[in-house]
């Protein structure tokens, strides 16, 4: 199999280069970016042409006399190679002295090459075109020597002719066919069977005094100068792969207007002594931007200045050849089969995806330092697979192996099954000899279990029996609404009932946490809309226009953030209940609005023109006196009016006594687990029923929440008043003139522990003396010691000297000095166990520290964490 797929990659590769190509460009794109740019080269000197100096110097086309100028600057500042990336076609009809100048300066300078190109590229001769221009052209092109293979290039389009008789040569700015990004570029192209260099290379021959060109058999390009001969890497059509330093600004710039004026005010330009000068137009809508790996908007003559820079920096990139990439192929897939072959499956896998890595390495360090292109993406490919395969075959192996195995434990279990029958056997032949004489005490005992069992599974039924009467007792014709039948709220159901199957608008009033939503949403499931939805928006929580966008909607684009259309509340509400939570919360401004919709029932969503129709029945509620706030002005009256249809006042849980032992039931069973036997003393719910409870009955479901975490922790099954906040307990007490908590009423197993610990002074010997004392584990102390000082440190804002004298309660010293040190200790333990900045992730790890603590001290143990998170960041 691995050989199979060796031979087909190979294969594809030949026959299919360009989809490998394809995807190895990619990856050299991506070596581009990881190495940046080269070091720059200061012999390049980029002088643009930009849209401030067109501006400044009267718009384009400039007046051709600036060039002249130019090029008398840079010959005097001692430019030893000047080029125009510019195309000088036709004369100037305007200004002939201007073209005139030009070509003088040009001829003075002996040192100026001119663009031309070509109008096609191809990689046939067509014989029926020829140099139509019938110019000599032999003093700017070059015998063909050897075998040279290159592009073929016609029409040829050649600058005026004074100026191509002044320059002392022209290179074509041609690019050739090309990919989205430009990498091949052609250095020399053939025409009438003499080859004409490109405009970097024409430059470079400038600068080096080459005379002539030559074509190598080891795929080298030379330029042969009086002094020695430079050889450039091309592929077999003469065209030289880009090894980018970089963009623009990979080179020295300056724009043509400031080196102009630096002149003019006598400002020193050395940099331009002994430099390749490439002179090119960088303005919009004129220079067609190519994208380059650096760039993907570069103008020609970045690319024209990186040949120059791989020529004199020799670091154009060289291809290692077919053959080469092929044992490249060859050599990594061999590895990893070996890879493979030597080691286990898993192992082996592993160090085949190094040797994968190991290559891409390689190839980038080729690509880096060695200026060589080697095949990426075949090699990589074929040891994947076949590292892929060999793994999969490794696997099969061994589950064969494991088969085998499993079978013959199978095939031993199947005889000692056999041996076990027959003891088995054997056993019962013996018990059958000892049968009758203890049959007659069997059958007596076997009566006793089943009397025993009945007699349990009876208590167990009336047990249900009895808890599903409570439930019942404490049931309510609502399906939420926790109610007594006889009392206040029973009479607002009865108005309920009646008014559901009317879509009247509903105003309820009443104190917060009276249970107005659960009304609402009672009148929704009565009446015929209950179909359709029941959406709730608390008007209260929402800024003014984030609740016109909440309730009507907006369109996309109509404020920021705004990044697609939503439906609002009435659209989505749409044949259902809209149910406005603290109307009376809302600003004169909206109310408007709102009303505006209340009495068309039709809106436009913010950011829109369509008028949209919504049929949706209206209920508010609120916590004030919208009657009074309208008479102040401060609620609109005429709004009062329109959402007042019918009012529903909701009394406060202090007028509804009655209803408090059904909610207390209905709770137990929420919080406490459903198969134990939770219940509540006499004196807790008497407590419960003499609180005024003001936050009404949320206040209350807290308050039993609390205490059922209380009673499970502690184990317990039957809730007493000490379970409920001080601030509860001590309300009662002054009210009914009873002692207040602290004095008689409440003792737990912290206070305990606390006081019993103070009395032994916090000995080291103290925890062993209190479980003794106490009949508690050792352990179970130690935990609710830890949990009391956690408390006493959120409770001091992780103050441990304030926490520690909470604590000790007294001034003793050697006490205070015993509990810094447990509170440090607690604190450095839990400390050095957070490594993470996420809560949830620092809880997992330590979560140990949570195991032995009651769970009522495990909020505090959460602020630690949390704490020392915050210290972290």
């Amino acid at each position: 199999m691995p050989g199979f797929i060796l031979i087909s990659m190979l294969i594809l590769f030949i026959l299919f280069p360009g989809g490998f190509h394809s995807v190895d460009t990619r990856i050299i794109d991506a070596f581009f970016a990881l190495r940046g740019e080269l070091p720059p080269d200061s012999t390049i000197v980029l002088v643009m042409l930009t849209d401030s100096d067109v501006d400044k110097l009267g718009g384009w086309q400039i007046s051709r006399d600036y060039y002249g100028y130019l090029i008398h600057i840079l010959k005097e500042q001692g430019a030893k190679a000047i080029g125009f990336d510019l195309f000088f076609g036709k004369p100037g009809k305007q200004f002939p002295e201007h073209d005139k100048m030009l070509i003088e300066f040009t001829k003075a300078a002996g040192n100026v090459i001119y663009a031309n190109y070509f109008n096609e590229l191809s990689l046939t001769l067509d014989s029926s075109i020829t140099n139509q221009n019938h110019v000599d052209l032999t003093r700017v092109s070059y015998e063909k020597i050897g075998g040279v293979s290159c592009l073929y290039g016609h029409p040829i389009a050649l600058p005026m002719p004074g100026l191509l008789d002044a320059a002392w040569s022209i290179g074509f700015s041609n690019l050739g066919e090309q990919e989205p990004v430009v990498r091949n570029v052609p250095l020399v192209v053939e025409l009438n069977g003499r080859l004409f260099p490109s405009y970097a290379l024409a430059l470079l021959m400038t600068y080096y005094g080459a005379d002539r060109l030559e074509m190598t058999q080891s795929g080298y390009f030379q330029l042969h100068t009086p002094e020695r001969k430079i050889e450039v890497p091309v592929d077999p059509l003469c065209r030289i792969h880009i090894n980018y330093a970089g963009d623009l600004n990979a080179f020295r710039v300056i724009s043509f207007l400031e080196l102009l004026q630096n002149y003019q005010n006598q400002v020193g330009l050395p940099f331009l002594k002994d430099k390749i000068v490439l002179i090119a137009p960088n303005i919009t809508g004129y220079t067609h931007l190519k994208a380059i790996p650096m760039s993907t908007a570069s103008p020609p003559v970045c690319i024209h200045a990186n040949i120059i820079y791989d020529v004199l920096n020799r670091c154009a990139f060289r291809s290692i050849g077919l053959l080469a990439n092929i044992g490249f192929i060859i050599l990594l897939s061999l590895i990893v089969f070996y890879f493979q072959r030597k080691f286990a499956a898993v192992r082996g896998l592993l160090f085949s995806a190094g040797s994968i890595i190991l290559y891409l390495l390689c190839a980038y360090f080729l690509f880096s330092f060695a200026n060589t292109l080697v095949a990426i993406f075949a090699p990589a490919v074929c040891a994947t697979l076949i590292g892929i395969t060999q793994f999969i075959h490794a696997q099969a192996i061994e589950r064969r192996r494991l088969i085998a195995e499993h079978q013959l434990l199978q095939n031993e279990l199947s005889a000692k099954k056999t041996r076990l029958r027959q003891a088995e056997d054997d056993l019962a032949r013996l018990q059958e000899i000892e049968k009758d004489q203890k049959l007659y005490s069997a059958n007596i005992q076997s009566q006793k279990l089943k009397v025993f069992q009945l007699r349990s599974q009876i208590h167990h039924l009336e047990e249900e029996f009895k808890k599903e009467g409570k439930r019942k007792d404490a049931a309510t014709d609502a399906r939420e609404i926790i109610h007594s039948p006889t009392g206040k709220m029973a009479d607002i159901l009865n108005l309920v009932q009646k008014i559901a199957g009317e879509d009247i608008a509903v105003l309820i009033t009443g104190e917060s946490g009276t249970g107005k939503e659960l009304v609402a949403r009672a009148i929704h499931q009565l009446s015929h809309r209950s179909d359709r939805q029941f959406i709730a928006v608390n008007c209260g929580a929402l800024p003014e226009t984030l609740l016109e966008s909440e309730l009507f909607g907006h369109e996309k684009g109509s404020f920021t953030g705004a990044l697609a259309r939503r439906q609002g509340r009435f659209e989505q509400a749409h044949g259902g209940t809209l149910f406005l939570d603290e109307i009376g919360e809302t600003s004169q401004a909206f109310q408007v609005k709102l009303l505006r919709v209340l009495q068309e029932k039709s809106f436009e969503r913010v950011g829109g023109n369509s008028l949209i129709k919504a049929d949706v029945r209206i209920i508010a509620a609120t916590n004030k006196n919208l009657k009074d706030e309208a008479n102040q002005g401060k609620f609109r009256e005429d709004l009062f009016y329109r959402l007042n249809s019918f009012p529903l006042q909701i009394p406060p849980l202090r007028e509804r006594k009655e209803d408090i032992p059904h909610l207390v039931q209905h709770f137990l069973r929420k919080f406490c687990e459903p198969n134990a036997a939770f219940d509540i003393s006499e004196g807790a719910m008497d407590c419960i029923l003499k609180y005024q409870w003001f936050g009404n009955v949320r206040e209350l479901e807290n308050a039993i929440q609390r205490a059922a975490i209380l009673v499970k922790t502690d184990g317990r099954t039957l809730m007493q008043r000490s379970d409920f906040l001080d601030e509860i307990i001590q309300s009662v007490a002054a009210t009914t003139r009873e002692k207040p908590l602290g004095q008689t009423i409440r003792t737990t197993p912290d206070d305990e522990i606390l006081t019993s610990i103070r009395r032994l002074n916090f000995a080291h010997s103290a925890i062993k003396q209190i479980s003794k004392t106490l009949s508690m584990d050792r352990g179970t102390v130690t935990e609710r010691f830890k949990g009391i000082c956690f408390k006493a440190l959120y409770e001091a804002g992780w103050d441990i000297e304030a926490a520690t004298q909470q604590v000790v309660g007294s001034d003793n010293a050697d006490a205070v000095s015993r509990v810094i040190k447990k509170m440090e200790t607690y604190m450095r333990k839990i400390r050095v166990e957070i490594k993470s900045r996420d809560f949830d992730k620092a809880k997992m790890q330590v979560e140990s520290k949570y195991k032995g603590l009651p769970g009522h001290f495990h909020q505090y143990l959460d602020s630690l964490i949390l704490h020392f998170i915050e210290e972290q960041k």
